[in-house]
């Protein structure tokens, strides 16, 4: 299924999309500053695939799956759903210890998912910010969708 289009607002509609990360460049690499993020995406998977072993589902999401022109990063959630003990331990030592680092060097907010974690990062995601709710004038149980690629 191909990823929908935007909302009016903006946004993809409420829920979870399959696509491929070829979907997400002719979606959503549309002028040159998207496009060089989504290099740095492309080295960041890499990075993770080659240097941590973790080839795993991944949800995308942020102002790079929105209308803006020119959005800062691309959000990411590594689904841990089924990963080994060792993929959990990299994971989370990725994010515990260099956070800062993957946002800085590759241009992504890199958090994970889990089924036992406290919170569902991929709910939390689809939320939009109250600051966008107020400037746009949407009722507060707006919600955008969230696109999940598969390794």
């Amino acid at each position: 299924m191909p990823i929908p289009a935007l909302t009016a607002d903006g946004y993809l509609p409420a829920g979870e999309f399959d696509c491929d990360l070829g979907e997400v460049e002719n979606t959503f690499g549309i002028n040159d500053h998207r496009a060089e993020l989504l290099d740095k995406f492309r080295e960041f998977l890499a990075w993770l695939r080659d240097g941590h072993g973790l080839d795993l589902p991944y949800f995308v999401d942020g102002s790079y799956t929105t209308a803006k022109d020119l959005p800062g990063d691309i959000d990411f959630v590594l689904d841990l759903t089924n990963a080994t003990s060792a993929q959990i331990g990299a994971a989370l030592t990725l994010f515990f210890m260099h956070q800062e680092e993957i946002k800085t060097n590759f241009k992504v907010d890199y958090w994970f998912y889990h089924p036992s974690a406290d919170k569902d990062l991929r709910q939390f995601f689809q939320y939009v910010r109250v600051e966008e709710l107020q400037q746009r004038q949407l009722p507060p149980d707006t919600r955008k969708g969230i696109l999940r690629i598969q390794p």
